[in-house]
């Protein structure tokens, strides 16, 4: 009913760029038709009359018409034609009236041509009333989509460069909270742009995480072909027996020997006849083609998409200023690269105090845990405990752990290590980002499958290998906009 797509045809790049932005279009313009098909049913002005003729009709078809209900509904007449902007045809109807009184019959068909005009000229009222009340409309609601469209144009341009979809990090469909994030994340993209070491450590992490390969069984049904033995060789060679017969060539000497003696040749002769005489068996033995069905189960190797990802950030007082803002950045990117390939993401926000946010769920709560510090002291034990609990839920299997503090940290207790060594041999992987230029060495190092040192001063990038098996990625250096080219 409300199609605004011809007014929407330069937004083709835009959508094509952004699968999230154009399914949240769609999902807009059907919104808005819904509240244009439930306007024109509400604000109709001709729905009463019509109704009426409706029901009138209704009445007149099951228990026919009497001369002063047509008298009234002849002096309604004239009021409805005018209504509509129709002409009444006042004489014509006059005329008609005088002559029931000659003709009674023609009572029922003059009332059911009188409720057919007024029924007529009621819906095409009622159509050309829809008509401009939609031709508003649709004004009305281009100007609505134009400041958002505007806005998503706007957002486009600044993250186009980073490789992000603005459509994962903020409800595009709510103009409302469009206009309210769009300088929140015109800042966070300012701030990547500033700092393109933060997009390569991203990058960086994104490939450490090899895709894994499984191997699956599956039942394969074939049509073999198998020679098999089969004694039906035209050359006889294998004596496998005796019988009964009259086979003069394969006779046993004993029965030869009777004819030897004229008493025992009649007796020859008899068992001839009977086919009795005692023969070797012979046959030939060759391989026939025969072709069989079989059932194997055969591998195949799948690999396996990437997983979830669980990012730990540490708002402690001594990531206060650059530190933090470097993290969450960090944070930033790889949620909303994660997202745009339909990855869970779970956040995880610390210092002595906890708050979690799963984006799985609540997408459009990014920019508001971003804004999220406890500025207090630095409890990572806690912040491990919430992403091992996470990593136990089974839509977070073989998830990833992305630690993102300044590594100030004390030894962590035995118990929790044990619970990382577990989830390592389950197949997930902990990675941690010093931020800042001093790393101290504590006993979660060597829990750890790949460790990046990232300098947000400089934009340095250094990488170190962890004990896992899974880290093979070359160590790296990266030198930032401080270092050398």
């Amino acid at each position: 009913m409300l199609d605004l797509t011809p007014q929407l045809q330069g937004l083709d790049s835009l959508l094509s760029q952004s699968p999230a932005l154009q399914a949240r279009l769609t999902d807009t313009l059907a919104q808005l038709d819904r509240e244009a098909r439930a306007t024109l049913a509400d604000e109709c002005p001709y729905q009463p009359e019509l109704s009426q003729c409706l029901s009138r009709e209704q009445q007149l078809a099951e228990q026919g018409v009497t001369p002063a209900r047509l008298a009234t509904w002849l002096e309604e007449h004239d009021a409805l034609m005018a209504r509509c902007g129709v002409p009444a045809n006042r004489p014509f109807w006059q005329q008609q009236r005088s002559q029931l009184k000659q003709q009674p019959e023609r009572l029922l068909p003059l009332a059911r041509l009188l409720l057919q005009q007024q029924r007529r000229a009621l819906e095409q009222a009622q159509a050309q009333w829809q008509l401009n009340r939609l031709s508003v409309l649709r004004r009305d609601y281009l100007a609505r989509l134009q400041a958002w469209l505007d806005t998503l144009l706007a957002l486009q341009q600044r993250f186009r460069g980073l490789g992000l979809d603005p459509g994962v990090l903020v409800d595009l469909a709510d103009s409302d909270a469009l206009q309210q994030t769009a300088a929140e994340l015109n800042r966070w993209a300012d701030y990547l742009r500033g700092n393109p070491g933060i997009l390569d450590l991203c990058e960086r992490i994104g490939r450490h995480r090899q895709p894994q390969s499984q191997t699956e069984w599956h039942p394969v049904t074939r049509r073999v072909a198998h020679w098999p033995l089969q004694a039906n060789a035209p050359a006889p060679e294998s004596l496998f027996g005796l019988l009964p017969g009259r086979d003069l060539p394969q006779l046993l000497p004993s029965e030869w020997a009777q004819l030897g003696d004229p008493e025992l040749a009649s007796l020859f002769e008899l068992k001839y006849l009977e086919a009795r005489l005692l023969a070797y068996q012979r046959r030939g033995w060759q391989r026939e083609l025969q072709w069989r069905q079989e059932t194997r189960l055969e591998p195949s190797e799948t690999e396996r998409a990437r997983g979830p990802l669980v990012i730990a950030v540490d708002t402690s007082l001594s990531m206060q200023g650059t530190p933090e803002s470097a993290a969450k950045a960090i944070a930033l990117c790889l949620s909303a690269t994660a997202r745009s390939h339909h990855r869970p993401v779970h956040l995880i926000n610390f210092a002595t105090e906890l708050a979690e946010r799963d984006l799985t769920r609540h997408s459009e709560g990014l920019l508001g845990f971003l804004q999220l510090s406890f500025h207090g002291g630095t409890d990572v034990a806690l912040a491990l405990e919430a992403a091992l609990n996470t990593l136990s839920r089974p839509d977070y299997e073989l998830a990833d752990v992305v630690l993102l503090s300044d590594m100030v940290l004390l030894d962590l207790p035995q118990p929790l290590l044990q619970r990382i060594d577990e989830a390592r041999r389950q197949g997930h992987q902990i990675h941690a980002v010093a931020i800042g230029e001093i790393v101290r060495t504590t006993n979660l190092n060597s829990r750890l499958d790949c460790q990046w040192q990232f300098c947000p001063l400089q934009g340095d990038i250094e990488m170190s290998e962890g004990a896992a098996p899974a880290a093979t990625v070359q160590q790296g250096h990266w030198q930032g906009l401080a270092g050398s080219a």
